[in-house]
């Protein structure tokens, strides 16, 4: 055989091997899909039929649970072994001993215990890549999905750093107001006369007949000096009540974050997923950067906070007075806007 034979005997031996490659590709994951469903299905029929025998164990024997209290699947095996022996599940089809053996061992975070009031928690997982997580109690089976988990924490915590910088930019914009707190008071003071034009638009929407008796533009001059003074009111007072809140929703994304890191330790103690694990462990890292922002913003802004609460506490007798007038005016111009719709309508 001449060279140009051999080359081409190897050339088809090569393009056979690429395109065995190219089809396990396709097949492969679907055989892992297809061991993962019924890994699922398994695990969730056995704990469907665990449910009714734990409740007909329950009826039998006074609220009394199978099993004892423990971790790993031998509390399984024991569940299973007291309702073999106690006879009170007897359904065709169903192999009790089968129910020891679908789920996935030696997984971390498996454990079975007694609730108050008699109830109990059963913790498995299935026997796929990534494992599934299931709950079994009294009332239902929850099923956690660690994919969907993940993502779901991802877009949390994405989620998470867009509303600090948020609270960040709301105390840096509120930190702005202080130097406007003496100003605001002081244009108040000059303005305390032409407040009055608010109480004689009310006198005179209490004597009016009909909307003839009304001055427009008076009217209009009350509205527009009440929300001038709400606003002056309101900068002044966000300064303390703004930054306070700043620093209280920073605390409450703190423990948000350390929460989801919480749960996400705890899912790469049983993920077997490489990629999983690995999108866990960056996440981790995510909520880790996430509290070491948190701690300090915090530091940063809490010594500011008291600064600007003090700025508004030592002015609190001028702004107790203009924040009673405020509500004084607000409920006479309630009753004159009414007023002035009805006497509108009745025109």
């Amino acid at each position: 055989m001449n060279n140009r034979g051999k080359s081409m005997i190897l050339l088809d031996l090569i393009i056979v091997v690429l395109l065995g490659a190219l089809i396990y590709s396709f097949v492969r994951p679907t055989q892992l899909s297809q061991k993962d469903l019924h890994s699922r299905s398994d695990a969730e029929k056995a704990l469907s039929t665990l449910q009714v025998a734990i409740d007909m164990y329950k009826t039998k024997y006074d609220g009394e649970l199978p099993g004892t209290s423990g971790e790993g699947l031998d509390a399984v095996k024991g569940i299973v072994e007291d309702i073999k022996r106690s006879g009170v599940f007897q359904f065709e089809k169903v192999d009790l001993d089968d129910l020891k053996t679908v789920f996935a061992p030696a997984v971390k975070g498996t454990q079975y215990q007694e609730m108050s009031g008699g109830g109990y928690e059963l913790v498995v997982f299935a026997k796929d890549r990534y494992p599934y997580k299931y709950v079994l109690n009294q009332e239902k089976i929850t099923i956690v999905d660690p994919e969907k988990v993940l993502v779901d924490i991802l877009g949390q915590l994405d989620g998470m750093k867009k509303d600090i910088q948020t609270e960040a930019e709301r105390f840096r914009l509120v930190q702005e107001n202080v130097p406007k707190i003496d100003v605001n008071l002081k244009e108040l003071a000059a303005q305390e006369e032409d407040f009055k034009l608010i109480d004689k638009v009310y006198e005179d929407f209490v004597a009016a007949e009909t909307a003839a008796d009304i001055n427009q533009s008076e009217y209009d001059q009350a509205r527009e000096l009440l929300q001038g003074l709400a606003y002056r009111i309101d900068e002044i007072k966000s300064v303390k009540s703004v930054s306070s809140e700043v620093i209280q929703n920073l605390g409450k994304f703190y423990f948000d974050a350390e929460d989801y890191k919480t749960r996400l330790t705890d899912m790469v103690s049983y993920l077997k997923a490489g990629k999983l694990k690995g999108m866990a462990n960056g996440l981790i890292g995510d909520a880790d950067s996430i509290m070491s922002d948190i701690d300090k913003y915090i530091e940063r802004f809490s010594s500011k906070a008291q600064e600007m609460a003090q700025a508004v506490d030592s002015r609190q007798e001028e702004v107790d007075k203009w924040d009673g007038l405020l509500l004084d005016y607000k409920n006479k111009m309630q009753y004159v806007v009414q007023r002035f719709v009805d006497l509108k309508k009745a025109s």
